[in-house]
């Protein structure tokens, strides 16, 4: 069988589509480096309530980029895949990002206006910077988006592992300098309005520059992005938004803590831009195909190996979380966060999970059913919240976040298995689960707790073995497995799920 064609006339082929991740992947690695990184650096310069400041007002900003930018990237970068004319793609980005602009500039007098009475007031001094982060994310998500739609991933991982080292990068020179809290917020700006501005420059030289306003077309983007908003909105609520209320009900220390333990499980929600950016614009043409059957192997083949990637950082985390966070903590205070780690992981896993399942929906220009999901999550989170963090603390946010995670993707593979036939195999999902559960347990209670680092350090290449070996054992690893792993390496490979 014929491999399909995409954008830029090359076959979407298992290989190619690994090999795309791949890449991806290597932001993925430099993502999870930055996290550990970032936790000495932050917590070195800064004080621990300064540092609890600082998450606030980056959690702020992820908070209001849904409804500033109307999601247009999203909506364009799907209304983009199939097209080949340089010159409808260059007015198509053109006129996204005019009203990308004109988003943001209604959303800023609104924000001006209300912030003072809904933001909590240990932000209020950094309104301005809010505003300034939020339009240099909004631009450079917008280009990275856009950009993804040529299947250019390199240009993509570069761009967002860049924003993310230049900002720690500029935040060292500066904190160095005598800079404080803001000073970050002034790195992250200069990075952001920078790889938006190179991005811009490198789609315009490969589409030209052409400018012509449709109002029919930009309104099916608006009536297909909108909906994504709470989408995007509840996502962030239920990722992000226990951090206020840790600060409502506590205080910036404790922010600073919950911070610590999140930036360690930071790769996870690196691993979910590095797949999207791969798997989005491969299912969305295959699904415009009518390459049903072809879209659903390749969803549930992602899936399979995002499960096992699960399992094995699980089980890293459990062995190296208390080691890493003595070492990279530059305060005492902050060590408590090592408690929190695995918990949050187990939630993160669900979360990527869920997401890798929401481009089946938008494939099929469905936001109905993950808008109704999102919501329902969110709602949940939210009441949790408010339930279990004034008698349990920090603790009672991660059971909130675990919660809300597990009904979110548990929904989402009900409804997709139900409505778009996807082929899970929930025997494997049940098999991996309890032999991850397992082995993190072991290793929690056996061996991360070891006084000598070295003994923790050395058990984790038995522990690692035996996992992979009872994986294969239990058939979550199989021969098929293996076979496709080494095709992805050989310059020829048969597209082993294009056919029957």
């Amino acid at each position: 069988m014929k491999s399909v064609k995409d954008i830029t006339n090359v076959s979407i082929t298992p290989r190619l589509f690994m090999l795309r991740f791949m890449t991806s992947g290597i932001g993925v690695l430099l993502g999870a480096l930055h996290g550990f990184i970032s936790v000495p650096v932050y917590t070195g310069f800064l004080e621990v309530s300064e540092y609890g400041i600082m998450r606030i007002v980056l959690i702020t900003v992820t908070l209001l980029q849904g409804p500033f930018s109307l999601r247009m990237a999203n909506g364009f970068s799907v209304f983009a895949a199939g097209l080949k004319d340089k010159g409808e793609l260059s007015r198509q980005f053109l006129m996204g990002l005019a009203a990308t602009c004109a988003s943001m500039a209604f959303w800023t007098i609104v924000f001006v206006i209300v912030s003072p009475f809904v933001l909590p007031r240990q932000i209020h001094p950094y309104i301005w910077h809010i505003l300034f982060m939020l339009y240099g994310y909004i631009l450079m998500n917008y280009s990275v988006t856009f950009i993804s739609t040529f299947q250019m991933v390199l240009h993509s991982t570069l761009a967002q592992t860049g924003q993310i080292y230049s900002t720690m990068l500029l935040s060292i020179f500066f904190l160095y300098r005598g800079g404080r809290v803001e000073s970050i917020f002034h790195a992250y700006m200069i990075s952001c309005y920078s790889i938006s501005i190179i991005l811009t420059a490198i789609i315009l030289k490969r589409t030209g520059f052409s400018w012509k306003w449709n109002s029919p077309l930009l309104w099916k983007v608006v009536k297909f992005s909108v909906p994504l908003i709470p989408i995007a909105l509840s996502g962030i609520v239920i990722q992000n938004l226990d951090q206020y209320f840790i600060l409502y009900y506590m205080d910036e220390k404790a922010v600073a803590i919950y911070g610590v333990a999140t930036s360690l499980v930071f790769y996870m929600q690196s691993f979910i831009g590095a797949m999207l950016t791969t798997y989005n614009p491969t299912l969305f043409r295959l699904w415009g195909l009518k390459e049903y059957d072809r879209f659903r192997k390749y969803a549930w083949k992602a899936n399979h190996f995002a499960v096992i990637f699960l399992g094995c950082s699980m089980l890293g985390l459990a062995l190296y979380a208390p080691t890493l966070i003595d070492i990279l903590a530059r305060k005492k205070e902050l060590r408590e966060a090592s408690i929190y780690v695995i918990p949050l992981a187990a939630a993160l896993s669900f979360a990527v999970i869920g997401n890798l399942i929401l481009p089946f929906f938008y494939a099929n220009k469905n936001s109905t059913v993950s808008l109704y999901v999102h919501l329902g999550g969110a709602a949940l989170n939210c009441a949790l919240n408010v339930l279990l963090i004034p008698g349990y603390g920090i603790m009672g946010a991660v059971w909130a976040t675990i919660a809300s995670y597990f009904c979110f993707f548990a929904a989402l593979v009900f409804l997709s298995w139900k409505l778009m036939r996807i082929p899970y195999d929930f025997s494997f999902l049940a098999r991996d689960a309890a032999v991850t559960v397992a082995f993190v347990f072991a290793a929690d209670k056996f061996v991360a707790h070891f006084p000598s680092v070295p003994i923790r350090i050395a058990w984790g290449v038995p522990f690692a073995a035996g996992y992979i070996l009872a994986l294969i054992v239990v058939r979550c690893l199989t021969r098929e497995d293996f076979d496709f792993i080494r095709g992805l390496f050989r310059k020829k490979s048969d597209d082993n799920y294009s056919s029957g």
